[in-house]
């Protein structure tokens, strides 16, 4: 899986389809309800958040740019 759009500018097209395919990643993964790890900028995988809220968080604070290598997804 490309993971070039961590490091592309957020909101762009790049990087809301990079969100998009790592979050279908996570939903394939866990379960619906299940709460994962958060790998944006401001968590970097320090706190588990509902889906939804890391989702949030990965379009508004962006991809920790190290992360790459999901090796907690």
């Amino acid at each position: 899986m490309d993971r070039s759009w961590i490091k592309a500018r957020k909101f762009s097209e790049e990087y809301i389809n990079g969100v998009k395919e790592f979050m279908n990643f996570v939903r394939e993964t866990y379960a619906e309800d299940a709460q994962i790890l958060c790998p944006c900028r401001k968590c970097l995988n320090g706190k588990q958040e509902p889906q939804g809220k890391v989702e949030d968080h990965i379009l508004i604070y962006g991809m920790s740019s190290t992360y790459d290598r999901w090796i907690h997804h």
